[in-house]
């Protein structure tokens, strides 16, 4: 699980192109043990990093807040780590040289999703 016994589940935020890869992933990132939140169906992933205060933000490797340089500032100043998630691993891989980012792919073992979410995570305060 990726948690503390003080600080409680890691909150992990789930932006997604669609409705059916952001159920995909709450489902791989929840039967890990994590607090999943999601955008509201009008906000942006950037007020939702400051509105839901998560440890990790779990981007799909399409969604424009991964190539772009505010969100990742944002997420930063807010010690939230950045997870770049898909299902096309050449595009991840290209991503990951790119962007500097950690990258997981939906069809990677629990224990590979997991231990990518909490080397982001920071840690409990």
């Amino acid at each position: 699980m990726f948690s503390s016994s003080i600080a409680g589940p890691t909150k992990v935020l789930i932006v997604a192109q669609d409705d059916e890869t952001a159920n995909e992933a709450e489902r791989l990132v929840a039967a890990g043990g994590a607090e999943v939140v999601h955008p509201r169906d009008d906000e942006s992933a950037a007020h939702a990093l400051v509105r839901l205060k998560p440890s990790v933000a779990f981007i799909e490797s399409g969604c424009r807040e991964v190539t772009n340089e505010r969100f990742r500032n944002l997420a930063n100043a807010l010690g939230v780590g950045v997870v770049v998630f898909g299902a096309e691993h050449a595009l991840l891989n290209h991503l990951a040289a790119e962007m500097d980012l950690p990258i997981v792919g939906l069809h990677e073992p629990m224990p590979v999703i997991r231990s990518v979410i909490a080397s982001v995570a920071p840690p409990p305060r």
